[in-house]
């Protein structure tokens, strides 16, 4: 059974990574073509929507992904019924989820004034896709429950193949309505078409591959226990979002539409290649550290959480290196140099970033040690802090002052979880190295910012060969400064190393 479950995890990783590496890549081709057709700031008024409607996906109240967090604890468990009850309990709290959902539409349309001051010509655009947009999410939602239901049995990856031609065919649809001058309600329209498609997708899948794929009634007392834990995670959700979905939102109220798109494409090649790999590599050694810490195995553990910090560090830099380096070009040859910030937000960006990875992997390490509710309390009380800072480092900084806010919010929630971590198991983790290689590494990115600004500008020739001597340089810098512990164990874990 081990077996079988290892198996099943290794393909939903794998197709986890697949989907977002076809995302990410079909992302950078339609991107030049949608920003040409908005504009700057019809473009940044899109981005600032799209961040809206990552808010209003919280409206669910985490019934999806408490479902997937019960199931994956009974998933062996032959008999249907505690399944089911379970189903007709995220169904049953998703059905009062639909309210707020509309709730939030409507305060997103009388806000909208607000929000999109400097871009009031194209209101009536921007409400009428916050309109489909919302239907589009509430409809996300509700496939959302089938397709946890599935996660929940690992069994995600199933819809690869089908969900590889639904992403193509949506942003076919995308590229449609943006050259028929659809604007703003095109993006939002291709939108609810591609959460349509998923939607149904994932209930024919979880029909065909869950038996037990039934709703059965739920008592008062135990959708009120179900409502308890959603709203658990929901409160780490949140203040997770307002660290990290509220950028576009407060540069558009502060400073414009027009910054907001500068800033997004800005930082979008670091955010889509590089950080996603070392967000992955964190999340799955989530499963082995908490194993590691229910073992009490504290001294293989301790190991195992100094390479990871080490190795974040090493690829943050490599890939920091490069994103400073070339980011202008990058901007210029991809989308024009009218979406690039002339502030140089490379370096605060990459410094961000690192702090996010570290920030990131002790919230893994709180979940291993089960401190939940600490977790949840740290996270709404950094979200809200969040904000309170950027606002007027925005005013003082313009677009440095929001990434500088960040990290120092992030700097914050790393003190407060290792200080809890340490508590429950002393001497844990080692505050002292983790500054040390910290100011290592932001001491070398801070010379490349320097070095970036004497860069002469590149023709497309000189760009490709220089930039691509510079990655098989650093990746070959990266390889060998990755501890040989940490190497040997990854490759001791593929498929086809290992001995038949």
């Amino acid at each position: 059974m081990s077996s079988t479950l290892t198996k099943k995890s290794i393909f939903s990783a794998s197709s986890n990574l697949i989907d977002t590496f076809l995302r990410t890549i079909i992302a950078l081709a339609v991107t030049p073509i949608i920003t040409h057709g908005l504009g700057v700031k019809s473009y940044g008024s899109w981005i600032i929507i799209t961040q809206l409607f990552a808010y209003l996906s919280l409206a669910n109240l985490n019934a999806g992904s408490t479902l997937k967090i019960r199931l994956s604890v009974i998933q062996h468990d032959p008999l249907p019924q505690p399944k089911q009850q379970l189903l007709g309990a995220a169904f049953k709290l998703f059905k009062y989820s639909v309210l707020i959902s509309l709730l939030f539409c409507f305060i997103a349309l009388f806000t909208a004034p607000f929000l999109f001051s400097d871009n009031l010509t194209e209101i009536s655009n921007i409400r009428l896709a916050i309109v489909v947009g919302t239907f589009g999410v509430i409809v996300e939602q509700f496939g959302g429950i089938a397709g946890n239901a599935l996660r929940g049995n690992n069994l995600d990856y199933k819809g690869l193949g089908i969900r590889s031609i639904i992403i193509i065919l949506s942003n076919s649809v995308i590229v449609l309505l943006v050259l028929l001058k659809f604007g703003i309600v095109g993006l939002a329209l291709a939108s609810f078409t591609g959460s349509v498609a998923f939607c149904i997708l994932w209930f024919l899948l979880a029909k065909r591959e869950l038996p037990w794929f039934k709703q059965l009634k739920v008592s008062s007392e135990e959708l009120k226990l179900y409502a308890r834990q959603s709203a658990l995670t929901l409160g780490h959700s949140l203040g997770n979002y307002l660290l990290t979905n509220m950028d576009a939102v407060l540069i558009g109220i502060i400073m414009g539409s027009k910054y907001a798109a500068m800033y997004f494409i800005s930082v979008t090649i670091f955010r889509t290649f590089f950080f996603p790999l070392i967000s992955t590599l964190n999340s799955s050694s989530g499963a082995g550290l908490a194993f590691l810490f229910g073992s009490e195995n504290w001294g293989s553990a301790k190991e195992v959480i100094l390479q990871l910090t080490k190795v974040s560090l090493i690829l943050c830099g490599a890939a920091g290196f490069f994103y400073i380096l070339f980011n202008r070009e990058i901007v210029h040859f991809w989308v024009g140099d009218s979406f690039y910030s002339n502030e140089r937000l490379e370096y605060y960006f990459v410094i961000f970033c690192i702090l996010q990875s570290i920030y990131s992997l002790m919230h893994y390490l709180i979940d291993g040690l089960q401190m939940f509710k600490i977790k949840a309390r740290i996270s709404g009380m950094l979200g809200f802090f969040f904000i309170l800072l950027a606002i007027p480092l925005l005013y003082l900084f313009n677009l440095k002052g929001l990434l500088i806010a960040a990290s120092i919010t992030r700097l914050a929630g790393i003190f407060f979880l290792v200080k809890r971590i340490n508590n429950k198991v002393p001497y844990l983790i080692s505050v002292a190295l983790l500054i040390k290689q910290f100011l290592i590494i932001a001491i070398i990115l801070f010379i490349t910012y320097y070095l970036a600004s004497l860069l002469p500008i590149l023709s497309l020739m000189q760009f490709i060969g220089f930039a691509g001597l510079s990655a098989f340089f650093l990746t070959i810098g990266a390889y060998i400064l990755i501890p040989v512990a940490f190497k040997q164990r990854i490759i001791s874990n593929l498929p086809f190393f290992k001995k038949q």
